[in-house]
């Protein structure tokens, strides 16, 4: 309650202050020099102090106020280049998904053209052989209408399932290749001329009686180079009683051949072959008239007649 006069009074604002003013008086004297007194007025003194001292609370507000200011600019300056960080992975990872899409488009692009090749591959090799079921397997871009219920997919997944797809089918189609190409196709002996035919002949050593022959016999000049008709792995070699010196190869899928009376084996038992390899020279081991090459095919351990697939 006394403070608001007190203060008043001190700055001289009281009615007694104003009408008997009051002094400081300072002398000043220096050596030689005629002393003097300063009066300074406390009604004025007070309110100067006062003013320096408003000064001095107004630049320390100021200064805690830059401070502040600078505070604060500079964590929005860090939180702009956060932002600026952010915004430059993000376009970094938009420009890694567009290459992605990109390889993932030529990606599959190529395996649609391998797969037109094994396609095309597959029907010419399936007719080529007769081999109707296969032909049909390896179909191309289809004629004629289509329709059905559509089923909306997210462009990313079904660029991955379209990817799927295409890689089935042409596991598929190398599938069916391979089952071709074990099929065994042309001549074991290039030229030669067949002397007997599969089925029942009559007994080639002369003697009155039918005899029925599991192979095709092809005759050319001893020591003429055997080749094996499709790829495989040899199960066996050596000589094998009335079959002479032998050769049979197993090509998978079923498919098995021989080679009989050779003058000379050149392969071994678990080698691996490839189509057209020679496997021995032609001879006249066994029973045999002369020198000549029997060739036998099985499929599923039945000896069927070989000329279908010399064709």
């Amino acid at each position: 309650m006394n403070a608001i006069p007190r203060i008043k009074d001190w700055l001289g604002l009281s009615t007694t202050q104003r009408n008997h003013p009051r002094y400081v008086e300072l002398i000043v004297a220096s050596s030689g020099r005629t002393a003097f007194t300063l009066r300074l007025n406390i009604y004025y003194l007070h309110w100067a102090v006062a003013g320096l001292a408003l000064m001095a609370t107004l630049w320390l507000g100021g200064l805690a106020w830059a401070a502040y200011d600078h505070y604060a600019n500079s964590d929005a300056l860090d939180h702009m280049d956060e932002m600026a960080l952010q915004v430059r992975e993000l376009e970094q990872h938009n420009s890694d998904l567009t290459q992605s899409r990109t390889a993932l488009a030529g990606h599959y692009q190529d395996m649609l053209n391998k797969l037109d090749n094994l396609e095309s591959k597959v029907r010419q090799l399936a007719t080529r052989y007769h081999l109707g079921d296969q032909a049909k397997s390896g179909t191309s871009a289809p004629v004629g209408g289509m329709g059905g219920i559509a089923y909306p997919v997210e462009p990313n997944a079904g660029m991955s399932m379209m990817q799927q797809q295409t890689q089935s089918r042409i596991v598929s189609l190398n599938q069916a290749l391979d089952r071709i190409m074990a099929r065994p196709h042309g001549w074991p002996i290039a030229g030669a001329e067949i002397t007997s035919h599969f089925g029942v002949r009559a007994n080639p050593f002369g003697e009155a009686n039918l005899e029925f022959h599991k192979g095709l016999d092809f005759s050319a000049a001893f020591a003429t180079p055997v080749q094996v008709t499709a790829p495989g792995v040899v199960v066996a070699a050596g000589f094998a009683g009335a079959n002479g010196n032998l050769v049979e190869v197993d090509h998978g899928y079923g498919y098995r051949t021989g080679y009989a009376h050779l003058s000379l084996v050149k392969v071994k038992v678990g080698e691996t072959l490839k189509a057209g390899q020679v496997i021995g020279l032609l001879g006249n081991t066994g029973r045999s008239t002369g020198p000549h090459l029997h060739y036998a095919v099985f499929i599923n351990n039945e000896l069927v007649d070989p000329y279908p697939f010399i064709e």
